[in-house]
């Protein structure tokens, strides 16, 4: 269809996905983060950009509660290939853990661990695709994303709102120049999810990750236990420790392994026995408390006073 017969709305959607296309040309976009509230189509809008995607392009999964790369709590970036048909195709090339299925229980780690992730997914591709979490309303979930967004110092930043829902965001990030902002579209078309769908998606995510996972034995005299903030201070290496805790495993230079469930604790042995899922021989070096309780059949669980 030509320009002329085109209405006006067709013409500036054809303009804004000439935008997506261009970024994704760019070579000086190399990070371009995807920002946006629940179904506003962050992830329609991740496909279309990789539709336009070179070889090799990386995507970093932020998403802590509705997560495609690595499994719900964790961080995790992969390489998508064209022969992948969803972003569940990806596999994890680095995994952080953060140990909740929202960034506003554990802001220490998302801040921290979104940085790393990002820095190796950048070590490995000249383009990098970072979606992020639904968390956009009020003053703690701004001041998250403004925090997050300078320790990654995206080079372009894609929003996706129904009205003006980001903008007490996006006024901080034109003010303090942290990156462009191409504002893109929001299909009302989109099936929104609720909270029961959204939910049912974690918990098939978490019993998926966990299928294949046995109990071992863990000894404390061999590995610490590791905790974000002030918690790290802890005078009992056991504080906090509980069953069915969801704990994050790390290897002697601090790389995360992945998840297990905290099954018992034995003080007078000086060990604890987790379900987990690691390649024989794996020497799990640290434990991270998680924030929250989970059953092996991916039911989440509060945490006990």
């Amino acid at each position: 269809m030509s320009g002329r017969h085109q209405t006006k709305k067709q013409q500036q959607a054809a303009a804004i996905d000439k935008n997506l296309i261009d970024l994704m040309h760019d070579p000086s976009a190399q990070k371009i983060m995807l920002l946006g509230a629940s179904d506003t189509g962050k992830t329609s809008t991740l496909y279309t950009m990789l539709g336009a995607a070179s070889v090799g392009t990386a995507v970093v999964d932020l998403d802590l509660g509705q997560s495609h790369i690595g499994p719900p709590a964790m961080l995790a970036w992969g390489i998508w290939r064209s022969e992948y048909k969803t972003l569940e195709d990806i596999s994890p090339e680095r995994l952080f853990f953060v140990g909740a299925t929202t960034p506003l229980a554990n802001p220490t780690a998302v801040i921290s661990g979104a940085a790393a992730v990002v820095s190796d997914a950048v070590e490995h591709s000249d383009k990098v695709l970072i979606d992020t979490s639904g968390a956009v309303a009020g003053r703690f979930a701004r001041r998250l994303k403004l925090e997050k967004i300078r320790a990654i110092r995206p080079d372009a930043i894609v929003a996706l709102q129904r009205s003006d829902e980001l903008e007490h965001i996006l006024e901080a990030i034109e003010q303090e120049r942290l990156a462009p902002v191409v504002r893109a579209r929001f299909s009302k078309r989109l099936a929104s999810k609720n909270a029961k769908s959204r939910a049912g998606y974690r918990q098939g995510r978490f019993a998926s990750y966990f299928a294949g996972a046995k109990e071992i034995r863990l000894s404390l005299r061999d590995a610490e236990v590791l905790r974000f903030g002030a918690a790290g201070h802890a005078a009992d290496e056991y504080e906090g420790l509980a069953d069915n805790l969801l704990v994050g495993l790390a290897d002697r230079v601090g790389r995360h392994l992945g998840m297990g469930i905290l099954r018992a604790i034995d003080r007078d042995e000086h060990d604890v026995v987790l379900l987990a899922d690691v390649p024989p021989g794996t020497r799990v070096a640290a434990l991270i408390p998680g924030r929250m309780c989970l059953t092996p059949e991916g039911r989440e669980q509060p945490v006990p006073k």
